[in-house]
C-alpha cells in the first residue's frame, strides 16, 4: 500500500515528493520517522518549504497522510515527536495501562473502537468495568477480568497472526493509530491542566488587586 504526504487546502490538495529526503518514501513507517523528527505541523511545513517540497502557498494547509484502501480514499493524521516515544511497545503498554483508572479515556476509548465492542470482547469487558465505575463507583465482577481484557485488547489492537510465515506480527498501521488516540489524549489533559492552572493563577492575582 502506497502512502502521501498531503498539503490539503480548500481549493487543492498538494503532494509532497519526500524521496529525496527519505527512502521508502510511500511507506507509512518511513514517513512517520521523517515527521517525528519535527514538534508540530507549523515547524515541518516550514521545513518543506526552506527544502523547496512545498510551495509557500500551502503554510496555511492541513498536513495529512493519505492512501488508497478498496478504491476509496482515506486520511491519517501525521505523527510529530511527541508521539515518538510511544513506538516502544512497553512504553505505550505502560501508559495505556495507566490511564485505564481514567474514566474519561475509557469513555473515549469505547468509542474510538466501538466496532471492537461485542458481548464477551475485551472491549465489551472494558466497557461493562467503566458502567460500573459510573454507577456504583466499583465493579461487580473480579478485577483480574478486567485486567485480562485489558491486555487482550492491546494485543487485539497492535497484533495480528502472519499465515505466510505462521507467526504473531506487530500491525504497525494498527499500533499506529493507537499511539495518535493515546498521545492526543495525554497531551490534550496536559493543555488542560496548563490553562486550569494559568486561570488560577491570574484569578489569584485578581484578588491582590
Amino acid at each position: 500500500m502506497n502512502y502521501k504526504l498531503v498539503a490539503i487546502k480548500k481549493e487543492s490538495n498538494k503532494i509532497i515528493d519526500l524521496s529525496s529526503v527519505i527512502s521508502d518514501s510511500k511507506k507509512l513507517e518511513s514517513i512517520d520517522s521523517f515527521t517525528c523528527g519535527f514538534k508540530d505541523e507549523e515547524t515541518l511545513k516550514i521545513h518543506l518549504i526552506g527544502k523547496e517540497l512545498l510551495d509557500p502557498r500551502f503554510l496555511d494547509a492541513k498536513l495529512k497522510i493519505t492512501y488508497t484502501y478498496k478504491s476509496e480514499d482515506k486520511e491519517l493524521p501525521v505523527r510529530y515527536s511527541y508521539t515518538k516515544k510511544y513506538s516502544d511497545i512497553l512504553v505505550l503498554k505502560y501508559e495505556f495501562y495507566g490511564l485505564t483508572s481514567d474514566q474519561e479515556f475509557l469513555q473515549r476509548l469505547v468509542r474510538r473502537y466501538s466496532y471492537l465492542k461485542t458481548p464477551g470482547s475485551p472491549l465489551g469487558y472494558i466497557h461493562e468495568h467503566m458502567m460500573d465505575v459510573e454507577r456504583y463507583g466499583g465493579v461487580d465482577f473480579p478485577s483480574n477480568l478486567f485486567y485480562n481484557a485489558r491486555e487482550e485488547f492491546f494485543k487485539q489492537i497492535i497484533i495480528r497472526y502472519n499465515s505466510k510465515k505462521e507467526q504473531e506480527d506487530i500491525n504497525y498501521k494498527g499500533m499506529r493509530d493507537f499511539i495518535v488516540f493515546l498521545s492526543n489524549y495525554i497531551k490534550g489533559k496536559k493543555l488542560k491542566r496548563e490553562k486550569e492552572a494559568l486561570i488560577g493563577t491570574q484569578d489569584e492575582q485578581l484578588k491582590l488587586i
